[in-house]
């Protein structure tokens, strides 16, 4: 063996920079879904039982959510990074909780890809997001997506 082929290790050792430490767990699930009056820029994420976030989506076409990843928890880390096994989520959009149709969505590790039922945004949720953390849409197309949601089913 010649010394060039004893030291590139070393060399790349040292030539290469640093990684960069990733504090997002690799136990995650896929949620994804379809929401009335969700205009691109608008952002649904998920929260764990002690209010930690644990997975955000921006809207990038009108009306569809995700793939939004729900990261777990790392394992033999003190700090709170996520869901662990059976934990209830909580969903938001724009910083306003929305309840799930059909029932609490349950965390659970493996990788698995659930479609999720949220209730169409409604004008009250609409005024409170634009109130504060709106994602970007017109505040009066979704109030008339609001509104024309209520007429529908009313007639």
């Amino acid at each position: 063996m010649n010394r060039l082929t004893l030291l590139t290790p070393l060399l790349l050792t040292l030539w290469l920079p640093p990684a960069q430490a990733d504090t997002r767990s690799y136990m995650s699930m896929d949620l994804y879904g379809y929401l009335e009056g969700l205009v691109v820029g608008d952002q649904v994420s998920v929260e764990d039982p002690d209010g930690v976030e644990c997975g955000r989506f921006i809207v990038t076409s009108a009306g569809r959510w995700g793939l939004l990843h729900v990261y777990g928890d790392l394992p033999g880390t003190p700090e709170d990074e996520g869901a662990v096994e059976g934990d209830t989520l909580t969903f938001k959009v724009n910083g306003q909780r929305i309840t799930p149709e059909g029932g609490a969505i349950v965390w659970h590790e493996g990788g698995t890809s659930t479609q999720v039922s949220l209730p169409p945004l409604l004008a009250t949720q609409v005024a409170a997001a634009d109130s504060g953390g709106h994602g970007g849409g017109a505040p009066w197309a979704l109030l008339a997506i609001g509104l024309l949601t209520l007429a529908r089913r009313r007639g």
